[in-house]
């Protein structure tokens, strides 16, 4: 008999209500309650995954990859990708709730501490089974996920029949293949996402949000740097010169027996379409003829500089993209690169690694998310200042303030405290991680931690004692051995420290209850 909740009648839009899990080979036999019942539906929805290193907080977010795209895979009658022991991801979409499971409707429930058998994966709509049929329906317009690691463990479509398969689905990490990462790359898809959104005031109102979160100017340019300037780079070139060029350096390995540069391979397939080298030799004519390039110093190659700030200039980037694009895959333009004012203009990849990863995230996030998201984020705290991290939820929340984002849900899977500390309990829940003997186990947790300080989440929720209780236990000791003999003159000096640490220490610290005893026993008031 299932157990179930009735996610949809609480929540608006899309929401993962629960994962649970038995004999899985990293997450074990567990149940991950992704949605506290008694938070409030009225905005975007966070889910903090908390715990120490090697306690599977990635894996859970690919697992969960992973099973959404099996119903996607499913419905187009391919084999689903194998996930070792039994699941049941619970999860609500439009007013309606669904269940995707392995278990036998016969299967025992775990709290009779018996295991669940296997069988063929299917989907439950408001507990009717129902076939796979327009089964992505039952999906997220948008599953986001996003990370800075090299190592994250997101779904990475190797080419076009993967991405088709998964449709839905942006990744957003720096992996360009799945073995694979590239800063460069990185910056390439911000300026593509960059491109899209055009016309778009929603984004142009999170561009300006972000730089004034960055402490940037108002001032985000991209800009490509020419190659082989002398050769391309002219008013009358033509489609001889890029035949006399390309076709040589063909010949050339031909005749060595060794394989071609990509550009000549990309220019190939170019020479097959109906006036594509034509139509960009005309794009380049014009560029030079209108002044659009602006030269450089001492050097043949030359900037073309776009202002995303500006509407007239941004559209034009718009209509340019695709020939840069081209001229990038055939070398003729470097990759592009954005620009950003703090004190001087620099580019995006020369600022800090922190300024350059939130700046890239937040761009990716805001030109993919949309109404019925389910974003998935690694261990955003990588190389961001503790007091980025003690705003980035409220940012996001900044970002997707807008009554339709309340549709959305944010899985976020972090070991950074000040996170938790950002973390609004009307709009959250957290899932703690720990490893006993082995074996990975959820931890129950309070649900409102917003506003607490960081010395106090490392000790309630991650149960790490910080330097700052170390220094106040040592202190304390010294101010005791003091008054050992009654002797509180000695400890006059230190009174404002004590009355302060009473103040900030939490409840169920055992040093506070120490320090209200001696304070007591000095007579001191407020």
């Amino acid at each position: 008999m299932y157990y179930y909740y009735y996610y949809a009648k609480r929540f608006n839009g899309f929401k993962i209500g629960n994962l649970e899990v038995t004999n899985n080979e990293v997450l074990g036999t567990n149940t991950f309650e992704f949605v506290d019942m008694d938070s409030s539906p009225e905005s975007i929805y966070f889910s903090v995954v908390i715990g120490p290193n090697g306690t599977g907080k990635s894996e859970l977010l690919r697992v969960l990859l992973l099973l959404l795209r099996n119903i996607c895979l499913i419905e187009q009658g391919k084999p689903p990708t194998p996930i070792s022991g039994t699941y049941r991801l619970a999860y609500a979409n439009n007013g309606k709730d669904y269940i995707f499971t392995n278990i036998s409707e016969n299967s025992v429930d775990l709290k009779r501490k018996k295991a669940y058998s296997k069988t063929k994966p299917y989907l439950r709509e408001n507990l009717e089974r129902r076939s796979f049929e327009n089964a992505s329906d039952t999906l997220p317009k948008s599953i986001v996920a996003n990370s800075i690691m090299l190592t994250d463990k997101f779904i990475v479509p190797r080419n076009k029949e993967e991405e088709s398969s998964f449709p839905m689905y942006k990744y957003l990490g720096v992996r360009n293949r799945p073995q694979q990462a590239s800063a460069r790359y990185y910056v390439r898809k911000t300026v593509e996402f960059i491109v899209q959104q055009v016309n778009s005031e929603p984004f142009k109102l999170g561009m300006e949000k972000l730089t004034e979160f960055l402490e940037l100017k108002k001032s985000i340019k991209i800009s490509y740097k020419t190659a082989l300037s002398p050769k391309f780079w002219k008013a009358d070139v033509s489609k001889d010169d890029f035949d006399n060029y390309f076709l040589t350096i063909d010949k050339k390995y031909k005749k060595s027996g060794k394989i071609a540069p990509f550009k000549v391979s990309q220019y190939k397939s170019f020479s097959k379409l109906e006036y594509a080298v034509e139509n960009i030799c005309k794009f380049i004519q014009n560029l030079v003829k209108n002044n659009r390039l602006q030269h450089i110093a001492y050097s043949p190659a030359k900037y073309l500089i776009y202002d995303i700030i500006d509407n007239d200039s941004h559209a034009e980037l718009k209509e340019h993209y695709k020939f840069l694009d081209q001229l990038r895959q055939l070398g003729l333009v470097h990759a592009p690169e954005v620009l950003v004012t703090k004190d001087q203009e620099v580019e995006l990849q020369n600022t800090s690694s922190g300024e350059f990863h939130l700046f890239s995230t937040m761009v990716a996030l805001m030109a993919t998310v949309n109404e019925n998201s389910l974003i998935l984020i690694d261990e955003p705290e990588i190389s961001l200042h503790p007091n980025w991290q003690m705003k980035y939820n409220t940012f996001i929340r900044q970002l997707f303030s807008e009554t339709l984002f309340s549709t959305c849900h944010v899985i976020i899977a972090t070991h950074s405290h000040f996170l938790i500390s950002d973390l609004p309990g009307d709009y959250s829940n957290i899932i703690g991680l720990k490893k006993e003997n082995d074996k990975i186990e959820t931890v129950k947790l309070e649900s409102n931690t917003y506003g607490w300080s960081a010395e106090q989440v490392l000790l309630d929720i991650f149960q790490v004692p910080t330097t700052r209780n170390y220094f106040i236990a040592e202190k304390l000791a010294s101010i005791m051995k003091k008054a050992s003999l009654n002797n509180f003159k000695a400890i006059e000096e230190h009174k404002a420290d004590l009355l302060d640490w009473r103040g900030s220490l939490t409840d169920n610290d055992p040093l506070k209850y120490a320090i209200v005893k001696l304070i007591e026993k000095a007579g001191w008031q407020d």
